[in-house]
């Protein structure tokens, strides 16, 4: 299979598999990420050995590109800081379900939406499935400001109500004017990568907090 011969030839370099990624190789100074047939690579400074690219062209049929678009992620380097946004997968996604003008909202969720809102069930020719998982792709990628509520719709694609299409169509709304928000890194003093966690706290009571 061709990923473990490229693995094999990764080895040649010193990269590595790391533990909690298969797909995610390491070594000193360099993170070479691989999706399918798409990969990228991180340095904290210009390669300090041999760069692996021009071995690896002439082993596999690949190319280089500029490095502004990865996965459907646009990516904006900027002196100091890189700037990680999906402004047109945003702006698609609300033109296709028809909302590039509607009423935007402050906030992509209400105090008095709940998943466990009763009401009408949804018509099963509305597209409630295909609206949530756009949004969630926005949402564990750069989006997290709406993951919250784009995680409490998604507990109803099994039997979603009228309630929670409006709930969607609110976070759909929050998005409009915002299309270009995205997560900034900024260069640090320290020159090693930090690693974050993100502790996203669910469905914590929605009244007297």
């Amino acid at each position: 299979m061709w990923n473990l011969r490229f693995t094999e030839c990764l080895k040649t370099f010193w990269l590595r598999p790391i533990p909690s990624g298969p797909c995610i190789f390491e070594a000193d100074g360099i993170i070479l990420c691989i999706y399918v047939d798409d990969g990228i690579i991180f340095s904290s400074e210009m390669f300090r050995g041999e760069n692996p690219l021009p071995f690896l062209q002439k082993e596999f049929e690949m190319r280089e590109v500029a490095l502004d678009r990865y996965l459907g992620l646009q990516i904006d380097i900027k002196p100091g800081r890189v700037i990680l946004h999906q402004t047109s997968y945003i702006r698609k996604l609300l033109k296709k379900f028809r909302m590039s003008t509607a009423k935007f909202s402050e906030t992509p969720t209400s105090l008095e939406y709940s998943s466990k809102t009763e009401g009408p069930s949804l018509r099963t020719d509305v597209p409630y499935r295909q609206a949530i998982g756009s949004l969630l792709y926005a949402a564990v990628a750069t989006r997290v400001d709406i993951m919250n509520a784009v995680s409490l719709l998604s507990t109803k694609l099994s039997n979603p109500t009228e309630a929670d299409w409006i709930g969607g169509k609110r976070v759909r709304r929050y998005l409009v004017g915002k299309e270009h928000y995205g997560i900034e890194y900024r260069e640090s003093e320290q020159r090693y990568i930090k690693q974050f966690l993100l502790v996203m706290f669910a469905m914590l009571p929605r009244r007297g907090v």
